[in-house]
């Protein structure tokens, strides 16, 4: 094993046992030839400069700061292998084209800078697959699982899922929408009974409109009718002959009447409103209703389950403050004796 020391011109001396021996040159260069291992608690140059190695400096054992101080390198380091540590922290910038550097400053942080064909940052799991990764050159983040967020999302573009792309105007139109109501430049979505209940101005069709539950007129290409429908209530079981009592029927806004079924003999008279019906509670069998007084029709049945026929059919509607489906009925019992009588209208709808 052969070490050189440079030194100036100066006595050295080097004390040892039989292993070391020495030799000097013209040019004032001490050979020292270590037979052996040399062990020395410090090594210091002469003029506190530096000690220079010439060649490889192989540490079998820790290198370490004395009193626990830092070991400070003043050019690059080369490592090539694995550094183990506590933590590891930069102390100054990355710069561009830097292949794979860590940085810091005390505005930005911890900065990650790279450079590859592919990605120029790119993070993995424990399986050394690709969990986060910057593409090449870009400011686009790909993140290859599910994204969970204990926050709020904030976006300045669109959200793009296969071939849809939401932007912010498109967002707006589910922002603040009621279910059941039709808003202005809103999304339209039924309540939980599948209904629009309020806000829909009109609905322009260049087709066919098909309602199963009963439908109106309209423009378009036409418009598909609906069915009409059977509506029933009775009076109370203790109805005694020549009574009379009142009834609501559950139906439609607006409809036509095409029939009357009563069950047992009644005469039966329907009101566009409640209060209609109660002005004309004193009108006797015998004596025609006013017009105007809100009287829609009126049956007088002799025989059990009787119906009567409206040809052609009448126009009903609700006349309450705000229109609703009720028609109200009241019912004379003509049986002659106690007992519930059934009513049950049939009707097609004609207002939603």
């Amino acid at each position: 094993t052969t070490m050189e020391i440079l030194i100036p011109d100066v006595p050295l001396t080097v004390s040892g046992g039989n292993s070391i021996t020495t030799s000097t040159s013209s040019t004032q260069t001490l050979t020292v030839a270590l037979d052996n291992q040399i062990f020395v608690n410090e090594i210091s140059s002469n003029d506190s400069t530096g000690v220079t190695l010439k060649d490889d400096l192989l540490l079998a054992g820790t290198l370490r700061a004395e009193d626990s101080t830092n070991i400070s390198v003043d050019g690059g380091m080369q490592i090539s292998g694995v550094v183990t540590g506590l933590t590891i922290e930069a102390t100054g910038d990355t710069a561009a084209n830097d292949n794979a550097a860590m940085g810091y400053t005390a505005a930005e942080g911890l900065i990650l800078t790279g450079q590859g064909s592919t990605n120029d940052v790119t993070i993995k799991n424990d399986a050394d697959a690709d969990v986060i990764e910057i593409p090449t050159g870009t400011t686009n983040v790909t993140i290859a699982g599910t994204l969970g967020t204990g926050g709020s999302i904030t976006a300045t573009g669109s959200f793009i899922i296969g071939s849809a792309d939401m932007n912010e105007a498109d967002l707006e139109k589910l922002d603040g929408i009621t279910n059941g109501a039709g808003a202005a430049n809103k999304a339209l979505v039924l309540d939980g009974s599948a209904n629009i209940a309020s806000g829909l101005a009109a609905v322009t069709a260049s087709g066919v409109i098909t309602a199963a539950g009963g439908g109106g007129g309209g423009g378009g290409g036409g418009t598909s009718l609906g069915s009409r429908q059977t509506f029933n209530a009775s009076t109370s079981g203790s109805h005694s002959d020549g009574a009379s009592e009142n009834i609501t029927i559950t139906a439609y806004k607006g409809y036509a009447l095409y029939k009357v079924e009563v069950s047992q003999p009644a005469w039966v008279t329907l009101y566009v409103s409640s209060a209609t019906r109660t002005a004309d509670a004193s009108r006797v069998i015998t004596q025609d209703p006013a017009p105007g007084s809100g009287v829609i029709a009126e049956v007088i049945t002799q025989s059990s389950a009787e119906t009567v026929l409206f040809t052609p059919s009448l126009i009903g509607y609700n006349d309450d403050a705000t229109p609703s489906t009720n028609v109200y009925l009241k019912v004379v019992n003509k049986s002659g004796s106690t007992q519930g009588i059934d009513v049950e209208l049939t009707v097609t709808q004609l207002e939603a």
